[in-house]
């Protein structure tokens, strides 16, 4: 049972009905997204989406998903198993919804699994992790579920959905429409683009205050460390790519925040900030929250950005990949 964090949302916004979308992606590493400058155009409907806010410069705690997740909900390690932000959006009145294109059950996927139940609707595609290996278990199987989430008649939402994205194998994760490119992987990043595109516009066409957030829970090592390949504590396994959106009407009624915001699209980020800053933005505030933390507010500092390495956790900001391609610590 979840402490009560004894929300209260901001009298500007209380009365005003809103829907929040946290999209997290899956091993999408950011410099392979065309938005952060690489060499193929992976992400051409992000790049020409009006009003996107791109943060270049976001970290993850984790470089796999049972570390990441659970951290970027909570900002605390796994093992702590402490309550996640879904706790203080129900609380302060929100509907919450959990719809996923992962597994519900499995080796790596039960942790996520009982996070998500904090939500009042979750949906999970899949049961056990081995039945993603099938053919067609596209993203796009979630859309459905977004619309009907989106119709509730709940006046406040949290949304989250849980796209399989880019995880390996590359060439299951995107139907024949996005096989545009040599890379397999690439393409899986142009597949993300396009699900992107239709959750942000549908969110255009609502009447009520709107935002959109997307973080992937880590990157992978795509060739650079040999036969060791994939998920490995290498530097760069930790640079997310971060986007945000909002509609006219929220940007309305949070001026100031959303100043902040495109001010701080090059600030350096850390997932472990997600706690504080998604209920900030959503006009949410309790006591135990830290607004130091919290990257739309005028009190936002910079913190160490630990990650959790192989055999433990390190600032992010003084590692360096090093022997194995695993993070070291740089000498001092």
């Amino acid at each position: 049972q979840p402490p009560n964090f004894a929300p209260v949302i901001d009298p500007a916004v209380r009365s005003q009905p809103a829907t929040y979308v946290l999209v997290l992606g899956e091993s999408a590493r950011r410099d392979r997204l065309g938005l952060y400058g690489y060499q193929h155009n992976t992400t051409p409907l992000m790049a020409a989406q009006q009003d996107l806010l791109v943060f270049s410069d976001m970290v993850s705690y984790g470089y796999n998903t049972s570390t990441s997740i659970p951290y970027a909900m909570t900002k605390a390690r796994d093992v702590d198993m402490k309550p996640s932000f879904l706790s203080v959006f129900k609380q302060a009145g929100f509907k919450v919804f959990w719809i996923s294109n992962q597994a519900k059950y499995g080796e790596f996927d039960s942790l996520i699994s009982s996070y998500a139940a904090a939500a009042d609707v979750v949906h999970f595609m899949n049961v056990h992790s081995y039945s993603m290996t099938t053919p067609d278990n596209f993203d796009e199987k979630l859309l459905p579920f977004y619309q009907q989430a989106l119709d509730d008649q709940a006046g406040k939402k949290l949304i989250v959905l849980h796209l399989y994205g880019s995880h390996p194998a590359f060439d299951k994760r995107y139907p024949p429409v996005a096989n545009v490119f040599k890379d397999s992987y690439d393409n899986s990043i142009y597949y993300t683009d396009m699900m992107l595109q239709q959750i942000i516009a549908k969110l255009h066409s609502n009447r009520h205050m709107t935002g959109m957030f997307y973080l992937s829970d880590h990157g992978l090592s795509l060739g650079e460390c040999g036969a060791i390949d994939g998920h490995i504590d290498a530097k760069n396994s930790y640079e997310v790519p971060f986007l945000m959106w909002f509609n006219p009407l929220w940007r309305q009624y949070n001026q100031y925040r959303y100043q902040r915001l495109q001010s701080r699209q090059g600030s350096p980020l850390h997932t472990g900030d997600l706690f504080d800053s998604l209920t900030d933005i959503a006009g949410i505030h309790f006591a135990a929250q830290d607004l130091t933390r919290a990257f739309a507010s005028a009190d936002f500092q910079r913190h160490p950005r630990l990650v959790k390495a192989a055999q433990s956790e390190m600032d992010y900001d003084r590692s360096v990949t090093g022997e194995g391609c695993h993070l070291q610590t740089l000498a001092q």
